[in-house]
């Protein structure tokens, strides 16, 4: 702080005054000085209120990566810069540091003073009586310093910090709500957004994309000509059930491509193996789904779900994160040879970290063979009693019991309006 000369006049062919020193008591200013800058306060003596200066850059703070390690008053949270653990922060100027930091940043300091009951401090580390706080009390409780900021900038800074988890943005777009709110499953009263997830609001719009996962029965009784398809050249190699679920499969694609250019699928038939026909293409490609069904599937074999189960789940681990809702479809006509495969294999799925992160679901559909009468040992009931199982597991609760191509077209045209309300437009929370 530099120091003001005496205003004493010397009188004439003196070297000296008797009196005492005086200073210009205007001159004369707080002094305070900031703990992170060393910069004074430039207010007069005895001002009401916080200090205020131009603030310096930071020397008596460090950089603090995670909550372990150094004790630090500065938090830093930019992975723009690289810094090691306990590294000085005296490249940031005090305010300039929380300017770059930007919406729900926080602050550490340390206080042997327990602090209780504030919203605004939370204990992270009670051997070493660490604190985070958020911005607006460490500058009013810690630095005691007015912040140089702008309307518009506090209330950013006091918004939560939580990030739009999609890639496309040029620049984060974060939660609506203030910092460290309770996770909600409704958007509140007062507040802009669009969409929830984990708990957060967020008022970005994304054009979610569909990745239908079909998963069709071609064992030996879909070879029943109770129900046919209408479809000429469908018709012409599979004139029987198989034809008809290949057609509603055409009519589901079309249904997706008016809600979303962008939603693609992956056909995976299946009887005592599965196989694999076509994914990664999008719905939009009609002719080379029909030509790629009729050409690859033949009722044949038995019927095992979880070889179907099995194959979306290695699907799923290629599905883009963050970029599509995986929906698996099961349609079958018969009994499960293998359930309690089938059931782990389902349980294995949904609890796998890309169809919890994505929100998968799966819906299923019991395609009934109306030439089979007589229900022998009760297939029918045994069958839906296994499909309800898993569209819980899936989910969705959700099992269509259909037996011709009108009835079948209906229920995709169902599952389609149920994707669109209930997972399409609302994400996974």
């Amino acid at each position: 702080m530099v120091k003001k000369d005496c205003t004493i006049k010397i009188e004439e062919n003196k070297c000296d005054h008797s009196e005492k020193h005086k200073c210009d008591v205007n001159a004369h200013k707080c002094g305070y000085k900031c703990p992170q800058c060393e910069y004074h306060c430039i207010e007069e003596v005895g001002h009401e209120g916080l200090h205020f200066c131009h603030h310096g850059n930071i020397k008596n703070s460090y950089i603090s990566i995670s909550d372990k390690g150094k004790v630090a008053i500065v938090k830093m949270e930019n992975s723009k810069y690289n810094f090691e653990e306990g590294e000085t922060a005296i490249i940031f100027f005090c305010d300039a540091y929380c300017k770059e930091q930007g919406q729900g940043h926080i602050h550490q300091f340390i206080s042997n003073k327990k602090i209780e009951n504030n919203e605004n401090v939370r204990l992270i580390d009670p051997r070493s009586n660490i604190y985070e706080c958020k911005c607006s009390y460490y500058w009013e409780n810690i630095l005691k310093f007015k912040a140089d900021f702008t309307p518009t900038q506090q209330k950013q800074f006091s918004l939560c910090n939580w990030k739009c988890k999609y890639s496309s943005h040029q620049t984060p777009e974060y939660c609506q709500l203030h910092l460290w709110h309770d996770t909600i499953d409704e958007i509140p009263n007062g507040v802009y957004g669009n969409w929830i997830y984990k708990g957060h609001v967020f008022k970005c719009i994304h054009p979610i994309a569909i990745y239908s996962l079909l998963l069709i029965d071609k064992s030996e009784s879909m070879e029943s000509n109770s129900s046919i398809p209408t479809n000429d050249k469908i018709k012409q190699k599979l004139n029987n059930m198989l034809g008809t679920a290949i057609q509603t499969i055409d009519y589901f694609c079309k249904l997706r491509k008016e809600k979303s250019v962008n939603d693609k699928c992956a056909i995976i038939g299946f009887n005592n193996s599965a196989q694999l026909i076509l994914k990664d293409t999008y719905v939009n490609d009609n002719e080379n789904i029909i030509n790629t069904c009729i050409s690859n599937l033949k009722p044949e074999g038995g019927t095992k779900f979880y070889k179907a189960i099995k194959e979306s789940g290695n699907i799923l681990k290629e599905i883009k994160r963050n970029e599509y809702i995986p929906i698996i479809i099961l349609l079958t006509d018969g009994l499960d040879h293998s359930y309690d495969k089938t059931k782990s294999y389902v349980i294995k799925l949904m609890e796998s970290e890309n169809a919890k992160e994505n929100g998968a679901k799966i819906f299923c559909i019991y395609f009934q063979n109306k030439e089979s009468r007589f229900d022998y040992g009760n297939i029918k009931g045994k069958s839906l009693e296994m499909l309800n199982e898993i569209a819980k597991l899936g989910g969705t609760n959700e099992v269509c019991d259909c037996d011709t191509l009108s009835s079948l077209c209906n229920t995709f045209f169902k599952i389609n309006e149920a994707i669109e309300t209930n997972y399409r437009l609302k994400l996974n929370k």
